[in-house]
């Protein structure tokens, strides 16, 4: 099974498999990363990059890494 890491943030690297929710937290600047063991991780925006954006570019990101895996079997 190919699977992919996806960087949250520069010390933060997961499973594209175990991850379970990513979200925007009501009214503030932060998205928030769910896994399937429990854990809550706070994703890092890129320079100048609003909330809706990097929520939209790790679900891309996590969706094209499970297809590969989907793929790849």
């Amino acid at each position: 099974m190919a699977d992919k890491l996806i960087r949250l943030s520069d010390s933060v690297s997961v499973m594209a498999s175990a991850i379970i929710s990513v979200s925007r937290a009501d009214y503030s600047d932060y998205v928030i990363v769910k896994t399937n063991d429990g854990c809550t991780h706070s994703a890092d925006r890129g320079y100048g990059e609003a909330a809706y954006t990097t929520k939209s570019r790790l679900i891309d990101e996590i969706n094209a890494a499970l297809a590969q895996t989907d793929a790849s079997e």
